[in-house]
């Protein structure tokens, strides 16, 4: 599901992530330790606005009933790839209990870049949906949706943030089946 975030909070949220240390190395693990959304700042508590305005969107396009905010817990991270850096082929949840990923770009970088997402069985025959990452686009996606981001090539950073929705019962599962350090 795509939408926008428009006006100028995707270049506010650029730069807020773009002087964030933790944001920049994704060689590490440390992109794990931390929730964007935990931030006290006016644009995350916008974005999450935004982010539940889309959900709901989303919900209702497929006919379905929507949870109330208070419902839905958020985890999110900024990402600065460098050039030359990509995110390889990954998924953000396998386990029955998954529901709703997105990212969004904030970024304008010439040439654009794509999210590429791999669609079980599709994927066989026709290869990667390739979405260009233009400024403030906005994906919602399933969590178990494979996908990864080539290089970077343009010369240029990179910014994205990923994030995660959890229902009650996923943080229920996720808390009965994890152990401590994850």
């Amino acid at each position: 599901y795509m939408d926008k975030c428009g006006g100028d909070l995707p270049n506010k949220l650029a730069d807020i992530i773009s002087k964030e240390p933790i944001c920049r190395d994704r060689e590490t693990e440390d992109w794990m330790t931390y929730n964007i959304f935990d931030w006290d700042c006016l644009e995350v508590r916008v974005l999450s606005d935004r982010i539940y305005q889309m959900y709901q969107d989303f919900v209702s396009e497929l006919g379905l009933s929507c949870l109330n905010k208070d419902k839905i817990w958020i985890r999110g991270w900024g990402l600065a790839l460098d050039n030359g850096k990509g995110v390889r082929h990954h998924s953000h949840s396998f386990h029955e209990n998954t529901f709703l990923s997105g990212n969004i770009s904030l970024s304008e970088l010439s040439p654009t870049t794509t999210t590429d997402y791999y669609f079980p069985y599709l994927g066989w025959y026709f290869g990667y949906w390739m979405v260009q990452n233009t400024l403030g686009k906005i994906m919602l996606f399933p969590s178990w949706l494979e996908h990864k981001v080539d290089k970077n090539t343009t010369g240029q950073v990179r910014i994205s943030l990923g994030f995660d929705m959890f229902t009650e019962h996923s943080i229920e599962y996720v808390s009965n089946n994890r152990n401590q350090s994850s």
